[in-house]
């Protein structure tokens, strides 16, 4: 088993870890359980234990690593192949006094950074001052993540417009997700591509009104819904269209086949039209179809925050696929998925991992992450929450809790309805376990860096700023200089000014040009289509060996094509034996395919034949030889491909087949073609051998056409009536 980023392993993943790896299963209690050797191999920073409230456990860790010392082995590693002495500098300088020299379960123990060696571009640290806006009271996030905001996004434009940087080498990171999306809106205003994680940003608008139209569709009868689907962001029809309608007579029934003419019976056909389509179709297929029918994905996607908000619409769309295989498939319960899907919190950019943009997210999401800038924004207080909860594991691993009891509804000491004995003692521990944390935290906020790290200070905020342990350290001009990062207005957005006129007309000139661009450049055939095809009347299926159907050919083809590719004959039975088996031919009662002589003695005749002695005697040999050829119109034509019922007219073909044998002799090539159906002595000739001979003729004229080298000869093999056609 490897774990890696073990550091966040909560004592039950432990507790799995190492009952799968023991050497005895007889051992229930994992804390005494030894793994077999070479068994377990975990990967992990102390350093980098940042997800308490996600039971991860530096306690565990700690135990588990003493542990390994017994059993196993503990390699220390210090080198960093990401960051450069810039970053070393500064690291060690300020965790140095933060880390205790010797680790335990509360906090990691300090290990320096080591940059690797080697050539690097340019690298700094740098900081720079946020004066907050102005207003009364305390300096909270919001005064000064507005003002850093757009200071920030303007430098980063700058920088990537000089060619500088490009938008993919800087993170924005901040302390908390409170105001993650002022950044992204910042960058968005100067033009630079932005991939917002961990804000909570998602099409709410978006999903309450494709939820409302889905309830709507599912009841067309109730006449509230559809009202207010029509009032919606869909149809926005006002007021006074509603009342207009109903003073001519007209209801609010999509399921109305006469509506009133005007603007709310013209939404109420179409209304009545996504009804249609929606119960044409299951719902996870239906509600994507309605949603694209309506264009809300280029509307979330056009709007401020396209990118998350249009990522969020396709995930709660993804979210439908869980309703086929669980046997829903209503509007009502698509509805309900939907509805989840506005509480799932969730990131989805548009396109993940894919674009060149800044990233901006919280500190839990950059851990693993790395970027060439990364700048430390956003320097209001951190956060400041009085502990709820206490949780001690004793060497047995067994948890103990303690939890603080409040009324949300009160403010003040006046909250608190309950609490343990003891509990000033539980809370000052886990207040010194937050603190260590939050030194771990600072920790992966610095070693994030590639080339630069840059840290946002304000003056308002020296003393609560979430990046105050790096103050000191910034101060000194051989560690750090200062940046001057000023805020001036973004370039106006764009706007289009057109009108209905216009716009219609340039939708019709887009479809006429997707109508041109749909027509085919290109058609695929296939040689054994275009003789058929060519043949003025199709004649009827020949009579074949009794038992036989359209697999016994393929197996006959393939134990052909593997004595051409030399199988020697002690193989062939087991050649042939797989080849029935895989095309389902009768078994007798042990299994054994009962044509297995048969076949084994067709494959021995054709061997005898005088053109398999030519093809084993040959200069080169190809079995079962696939070709495809590109010809234009007129030499499709020209060797009697015509158009198929006019559709493709005028484009070129790809012409496609398989030779089942050919070889090269001094005269040139000769083409083997294997029919396995016996024609019916009683019937009258119908054309099935002159459209086989057509079709080797077509084989040839291609062949010769792909090498440049004459074809001789052509040879039909009849194999159902032990017979050859050469010519």
């Amino acid at each position: 088993l490897l774990v890696d980023e073990f550091q966040d392993t909560d004592p039950m993943q432990a507790e799995v870890l190492f009952l799968l790896a023991a050497s005895d299963p007889a051992v229930g209690d994992w804390c005494r359980a030894t793994p077999r050797p070479g068994a377990l191999f975990l990967v992990g920073d102390p350093r980098q234990s940042i997800y308490r409230f996600r039971r991860a456990d530096l306690a565990a860790y700690h135990r588990v690593k003493e542990r390994f010392r017994g059993f196993g082995a503990v390699l220390e590693l210090t080198a960093s192949f990401r960051s450069g002495p810039a970053v070393e500098a500064l690291v060690n300088g300020v965790f140095g006094g933060l880390f205790p020299a010797a680790g335990d379960g509360r906090q990691a123990a300090f290990a320096p950074l080591r940059a690797r060696p080697g050539p690097r571009g340019p690298e700094r640290v740098a900081w720079y001052a946020v004066e907050p806006a102005a207003g009364r009271g305390a300096v909270g996030g919001r005064r000064i993540s507005v003002p850093d905001a757009a200071a920030l996004a303007s430098w980063i434009a700058a920088r990537v417009a000089s060619g500088e940087r490009v938008a993919g080498d800087f993170m924005v990171l901040t302390r908390t997700r409170h105001h993650l999306a002022e950044y992204a809106r910042a960058l968005e205003a100067h033009g630079v591509a932005v991939e917002l994680s961990g804000a909570g940003v998602g099409a709410d608008e978006e999903l309450r009104e494709l939820v409302l139209l889905l309830r709507a569709l599912a009841d067309p009868g109730d006449a509230v819904l559809t009202v207010a689907v029509l009032e919606g962001l869909f149809f926005g029809l006002s007021h006074d269209d509603l009342f207009a309608h109903v003073a001519s007579g007209g209801s609010f029934s999509a399921a109305d086949d006469q509506p009133v003419p005007g603007p709310v019976g013209d939404a109420l056909a179409a209304l009545g039209g996504l009804g249609r389509m929606a119960r044409a179709l299951p719902a996870d297929a239906a509600v994507p179809a309605v949603a694209d029918r309506l264009g809300v994905l280029p509307y979330a996607a056009a709007g401020e925050l396209g990118g998350p908000r249009a990522g969020a619409l396709l995930f709660a769309l993804d979210a439908l696929r869980t309703l086929s295989p669980g046997g829903a498939s209503s509007l009502a319960e698509a509805a309900d998925v939907l509805e989840g899907a506005l509480d799932a919190d969730a990131d989805a950019p548009l396109q993940p991992g894919g674009s060149d943009a800044v990233r901006v997210m919280n500190l839990h999401r950059a851990k693993g992450l790395e970027a060439r800038v990364v700048v430390l924004a956003c320097p209001a207080p951190g956060p400041d929450h009085a502990p709820a909860r206490c949780v001690e594991r004793g060497e047995d691993g067994v948890a103990r809790g303690y939890l603080r009891v409040t009324d949300a509804s009160r403010r003040g000491p006046a909250d608190v309805l309950a609490r343990p004995a003891r509990w000033d003692e539980y809370a000052a521990l886990e207040a010194e376990r937050d603190a260590a944390e939050e030194v771990r935290l600072l920790y992966v906020a610095a070693t994030r860096a590639m080339d630069e790290l840059v840290v946002a200070r304000c003056g308002r905020t020296a003393q609560t700023s979430a990046w105050r342990p790096f103050h000191a350290a910034l101060d000194d001009p051989a560690l750090a200089a200062e940046l001057t990062v000023v805020a001036p207005q973004p370039p106006p957005r764009s706007e289009l000014e057109d009108d209905a006129a216009s716009i219609v007309a340039r939708v019709r000139a887009l479809a006429d040009r997707r109508r041109e661009l749909a027509r085919p450049g290109y058609r695929v055939e296939s040689v054994t289509s275009v003789v058929a095809r060519g043949t003025p009347v199709m004649p009827p299926a020949r009579a074949r060996l009794p038992g036989r159907g359209p697999g016994w050919g393929t197996a006959v083809h393939r134990a052909l094509e593997a004595a051409a590719r030399g199988a020697p004959r002690d193989s062939l039975p087991t050649v042939c034996r797989g080849a029935l088996a895989d095309a389902a031919r009768p078994v007798d009662a042990e299994g054994e395919p009962t044509e297995l002589d048969e076949l084994l003695a067709l494959v021995d005749s054709i061997r005898a034949s005088g053109v398999w002695a030519r093809a084993a005697a040959a200069e080169r040999r190809l079995a079962e030889a696939p070709f495809a050829l590109h010809l234009t119109h007129a030499e499709a034509r020209a060797i009697g491909v015509r158009d198929d019922e006019g559709t493709g007219d005028g484009c070129d073909v790809l012409l496609e087949g398989v030779v089942d044998l050919a070889f090269r002799e001094a005269g040139g090539w000769t083409l083997v073609d294997y029919k396995t159906g016996a024609a019916d002595p009683a019937a009258p000739d119908d054309g099935w051998l002159e459209r086989h001979r057509r079709q080797l003729d077509l084989y040839a004229a291609c062949w010769e056409r792909i090498t440049g080298e004459p074809v001789r000869g052509r040879v039909l093999v009849l194999a159902g009536e032990g017979r050859e056609l050469a010519w």
